[in-house]
């Protein structure tokens, strides 16, 4: 795993959540050949460079979680598109994020509000109708986020989605 920039700790502390850049293994083989050897890299992509950060390869950000107790590292997102950091409930039950591992990713830019249950492999898209998605917030209860998103192209707004 290459960097983490983003982690939230479970409102009970007994959990981290955090995103980290899972490496694409044809860019590890390029970092470790001899000097002198010809790095060849090949975009397979068409927006391998709108995220601004510079070449990446086929490596995404993807969320990650680490219970403390048992010291295990579960990796909670995966595929192609990154995934934005991610946001716990408040009864740790959940955790919310934005991503943009979605079917049409290389020709729009759109994102999708997801929600999965700690410790399951299901998802719950909560951003249906929505274009972009681009901030949240848990409600107090825990029953509603609240996110900052757009039903058309090139526009933001706020928006109250419930469970």
């Amino acid at each position: 795993m290459g960097d983490v920039d983003a982690y939230a700790w479970s409102p009970d502390g007994r959990k981290l959540a955090y995103r980290g850049l899972v490496l694409d293994p044809d860019e590890l083989a390029l970092s470790e050949a001899p000097d002198g050897t010809p790095k060849i890299r090949v975009a397979r992509r068409v927006r391998y460079q709108q995220d601004g950060v510079g070449w990446r390869g086929d490596s995404f950000y993807h969320l990650f979680v680490h219970d403390v107790t048992s010291k295990t590292v579960t990796q909670i997102t995966g595929g192609e598109g990154d995934d934005d950091p991610p946001v716990w409930s408040p009864d740790r039950s959940k955790i919310a994020y934005i991503t943009y591992a979605v079917d049409d990713r290389e020709i729009r830019s759109h994102t999708e509000l997801r929600v999965r249950p700690v410790g399951s492999t299901h998802e719950e898209l909560w951003s249906d109708g929505l274009f972009m998605t681009e901030s949240i917030a848990w409600a107090p209860d825990g029953t509603k986020l609240a996110v900052s998103g757009s039903p058309n192209p090139g526009e933001a707004g706020g928006y109250g989605l419930t469970a």
